[in-house]
């Protein structure tokens, strides 16, 4: 089914959450410092944030 979360983790896409399994939609969400687990298609990676860069919209404008 194309509208499976799964299908959409084969196309290339990943699932952010914190250490308490809640999910992570925006950079907002995160701080220096913090574990991540990242849901990819075939299993889960852990990751710590290094680096928060803010865009300023969809199209790509950074905000350093």
């Amino acid at each position: 089914n194309t509208l499976s979360p799964l299908a959409t983790l084969g196309r290339g896409y990943a699932l952010l959450s914190d250490n308490t399994g809640g999910s992570i939609s925006s950079v907002d969400q995160l701080a220096t410092g913090q574990e991540l687990s990242i849901r990819l298609s075939n299993g889960i990676a852990k990751a710590r944030v290094t680096q928060i860069k803010r865009e300023k919209s969809c199209h790509g404008n950074h905000e350093f």
